[in-house]
């Protein structure tokens, strides 16, 4: 693993999560609903997946010209997952534009699949811009 992978990992991926962390952790102190679907409820996971394809795609503008058709599929996927997690959570934070409540399963559901996705390709986009 190489050095950009490594900071990725760690500042990038695994710190923005210590917001979700902190709300759980509340959670259990004052017993409230603690579950995986209630703490992905709001909607947060795809923030925090919008600024993880933004630090990927950050890290592979200007890296150069080696495996370039890589970079351009690693890096519009991370463009893609990045405008799908902004346009979920515009959507999750303000139900009134539906006029119904958001189904919290599907929202939690979607916002790990979404995650997972974007792990993948923002850290393809670091692991590329070595």
């Amino acid at each position: 693993m190489n050095d950009k992978v490594t900071k990725w990992l760690i500042f990038g991926a695994g710190l923005a999560l210590v917001p979700l962390l902190a709300v759980w952790i509340c959670r259990l102190i004052f017993g409230q609903d603690s579950s995986l679907v209630n703490l992905l409820s709001q909607g947060e996971l795809l923030l925090i997946t919008a600024g993880l394809c933004a630090a990927g795609i950050g890290e592979l503008i200007g890296s150069g010209e080696d495996y370039k058709i890589a970079k351009i599929i690693s890096g519009g996927i991370s463009v893609g997952m990045l405008l799908v997690s902004a346009l979920i959570f515009s959507i999750v934070s303000n139900p009134a534009i539906l006029n119904t409540p958001p189904n919290v399963d599907v929202i939690s559901t979607a916002s790990i699949i979404i995650y997972c996705c974007a792990f993948l390709s923002s850290g393809t986009c670091a692991y590329l811009a070595e």
